[in-house]
This record gives C-alpha cells, structure tokens and sequence, in this order.
C-alpha cells in the first residue's frame, strides 16, 4: 500500500509540473500577433554561420567526453 501512495504523490507531482510547460500561448480572439520581420540575407547567412559552428563545437564536445 505503501508504494501504490508513492507512485500516486509522483504521478500527481509530474502532472502538476509538466502541464504549465504544455501551455504555450493561447489564443484570443479580437487580438492578433504582428507578423514577425522578414530576415535578411546577410542575417540568415550568419545565422547559419553561427549554428554550423556551434553544431561543431558540441560535436567536438561530446566526442571528446566519450574518449
């Protein structure tokens, strides 16, 4: 009986914490969100720039912590 309490306090404690995270935005009616700015070109090629090197670096990071 003692476990069955246990299982239940963790199934209600990962409910109660996982459900504020699953919330997002919720939409309105009557109000719309501005439309985001259209990127640049010389913003995207560094965009992709810097996440080319970033996705490198944790690469190189993991491989090295496995050896």
């Amino acid at each position: 009986m003692r476990n069955l309490k246990r299982i239940c306090a963790g199934m209600v404690l990962t409910l109660a914490f996982s459900l504020p995270a699953f919330a997002g935005q919720i939409p309105c009616d009557g109000i719309a969100d501005p439309p985001p700015p259209p990127p640049t070109a010389a913003a995207a090629t560094e965009m992709s720039g810097e996440m080319d090197a970033g996705i490198v670096e944790a690469l190189a990071t993991f491989l090295l912590s496995m050896f």
